[in-house]
C-alpha cells in the first residue's frame, strides 16, 4: 500500500471517529443539561402545585385584606433583590377580575425596585417562568408562577398568583451548563487525540497484512515463473523438432514433467498456506499414541537413511496420547525431517526425540548435524520463501515455504516451533503442542 493511500484512509478514519465522538458528547450534552435544569426546578414546582391545591396555606396573604378590600397595616418582610446574593422568594399577588393588585402594598413592598407583574388570564393553573426587570439596574429576575381562582370569598378576589424567585437556581443552572459544555469540549478534544491514535493503531495491522500480501504475491509469481518458463521453453523445443521421437526427446520432456511436478508441490503449498491467513484451515483430530505415530512416521525415513549412510536414531520416552490432525502433523515431521536429511552428510546422525514437559506439553525435536544457521538468519528460517542460501536451496530443490508450512500447523494446533544452533556443530528444530487430556503414561 503506498504512503499516500495509507495517510488518506487514516485521515478518513480519524474524521469518521470526530463526528462519531461529536455526536455522542453533543447528545450527552444536551441530556445532561435537560436532566439538570428538570431537576432544578422540581422542588419548586412542587411548591407551587402544593400551594394551588391547597388555597388554605395563602389565608395569610388574603387575611392581610381588610373588608374593604385594602391592604391591612400589618407589616411584610422586604426582600433586596439589588444584591448578588438574594433569599429564596415566595410572592402573593391577588388580583381582582379587572386585573388590578388588590395587595398592591404587599407586593410593592416584596418586590422592591421591581417592575410590576402583569396578569395573564389564560394561562391559569399552568406553572410559567415570569421575568421581572430591576428598575435600578435593568438586570433581569426570574420567577415561577402559577395562577388560580380561588374558591367564593368576600373580598373580590379572581386570581391568585404565586410567584418563587429562582435567580439563585438559573445561576446554578447556567453554572452547571457551562462546566458541562466545557468538560464535554475538553473530552472531545481529548477523544479526538486517542482516535487519532486508535485510527493509526488500527491500520498497523492492515499495513502488516497488506504488505505481507504483496511480498507473498511478487515471491509466488517469482516461484511460478520459473517452472513455467521451463516446460514452456521444453514445449517449444519439442516443435523445433517434429520429426523426433519420443525416445530422441525424452531428456527435454523429462525436464518438463519434472518442472511440472515441482509446480504442482508449489500451488499445493500456496494453497495451504492461503487456508491459513484465511483461517479456513480446518484440523480433523483424533487420539493417537505418541511413540506409535512416530514410529509410523520415521520407518519409511530408516530406508533413506541406509541408502544415504546416515543414522536415525529414535530416542522414545514415556509413550501418551495426545489429540492431533494426524495427517497435517505428519507433514510437519516430513518437512522437518526432509530438511534434516538435505543437510546432514554421509555418516552423521538424525536424532529423534518425543517427551512431555512440566507444563503439559508434547515436544518433539528432531536434531540433525549439520552446519549452522547464522544466528541473525534463525528468526527468519520460517518467513516465506526465504532461503538461508539460495544456492544450496536450488541443489537441494527447495522453494522456501517448506518451514513456514510447518509453523503454520504447529500454531493452527496452539503450539509452537523454534530452531537452535547445537554445540560444537547441528541445529536442533523443536515444537511444542499443548495437550487438553493427557492420559497416564506408557511404560
Amino acid at each position: 500500500m503506498k504512503s499516500t493511500a495509507s495517510k488518506k484512509q487514516r485521515l478518513r478514519f480519524f474524521l469518521i471517529n470526530c463526528g462519531a465522538f461529536a455526536v455522542i458528547f453533543s447528545l450527552l450534552s444536551f441530556i445532561t443539561i435537560q436532566v439538570i435544569q428538570y431537576s432544578a426546578y422540581t422542588e419548586t414546582d412542587s411548591t407551587l402545585e402544593r400551594m394551588a391545591s391547597d388555597p388554605s396555606l395563602l389565608d395569610r396573604e388574603i387575611r392581610m385584606l381588610n373588608k374593604d378590600g385594602k391592604d391591612s397595616p400589618i407589616g411584610t418582610p422586604k426582600f433586596n433583590f439589588d444584591g448578588p446574593n438574594n433569599q429564596f422568594n415566595t410572592v402573593v399577588v391577588l388580583w381582582d377580575k379587572n386585573g388590578k393588585i388588590l395587595n398592591d402594598s404587599s407586593v410593592k413592598d416584596r418586590l422592591e425596585n421591581l417592575e410590576e407583574p402583569t396578569l395573564d388570564k389564560k394561562n391559569t393553573d399552568i406553572i410559567s417562568t415570569l421575568s421581572l426587570k430591576n428598575k435600578n439596574n435593568d438586570s433581569n429576575f426570574s420567577f415561577r408562577s402559577i395562577t388560580i381562582s380561588p374558591s367564593e370569598n368576600n373580598l373580590n378576589i379572581a386570581y391568585i398568583q404565586v410567584l418563587v424567585n429562582v435567580n439563585q437556581i438559573d445561576e446554578a443552572v447556567k453554572q452547571s451548563r457551562l462546566i458541562i459544555l466545557i468538560c464535554m469540549f475538553i473530552f472531545w478534544i481529548l477523544s479526538l487525540v486517542i482516535s487519532y491514535g486508535l485510527s493509526d493503531f488500527a491500520m498497523k495491522p492492515i499495513l502488516k497484512s497488506w504488505k505481507k500480501q504483496q511480498e507473498f504475491v511478487e515471491n509466488a509469481s517469482h516461484e511460478l515463473r520459473t517452472p513455467l518458463t521451463i516446460i514452456r521453453l521444453n514445449l517449444e523445443k519439442l516443435f523445433t523438432h517434429p520429426n523426433n521421437t519420443i525416445i530422441d526427446e525424452s531428456e527435454t520432456i523429462a525436464q518438463a514433467l519434472n518442472e511440472a511436478q515441482r509446480l504442482t508441490k508449489l500451488t499445493s503449498d500456496l494453497l495451504l498456506l492461503a487456508k491459513g491467513d484465511s483461517n479456513t484451515l480446518i484440523l480433523d483430530k483424533e487420539t493417537i499414541d505418541t511413540n506409535t505415530f512416530i514410529h509410523k512416521v520415521l520407518d519409511p525415513f530408516q530406508l533413506l537413511a541406509e541408502e544415504q549412510e546416515k543414522q536415525l536414531i529414535f530416542k522414545e520416552n514415556k509413550s501418551f496420547n495426545a489429540d492431533i490432525d494426524v495427517a497435517k502433523l505428519h507433514q510437519v515431521l516430513l518437512i522437518l525431517l526432509d530438511n534434516a536429511f538435505k543437510y546432514t552428510k554421509t555418516g552423521d546422525s538424525i536424532t529423534v526425540t518425543s517427551s512431555i514437559t512440566n507444563k503439559k506439553q508434547w515436544e518433539v525435536s528432531i536434531k540433525n548435524s549439520g552446519p549452522h544457521i547464522n544466528e541473525d538468519k534463525l528468526n527468519h528460517i520460517f518467513t516465506r520463501f526465504y532461503r538461508e542460501d539460495d544456492s544450496r536451496n536450488k541443489e537441494t530443490g527447495g522453494n522456501g515455504l517448506g518451514l513456514s508450512i510447518a509453523k503454520q500447523i504447529i500454531e493452527e494446533h496452539g503450539g509452537n516451533i523454534q530452531a537452535k544452533n547445537l554445540t560444537p556443530v547441528g541445529v536442533s528444530f523443536t515444537f511444542r503442542l499443548p495437550l487438553m487430556h493427557v492420559k497416564k503414561p506408557k511404560h
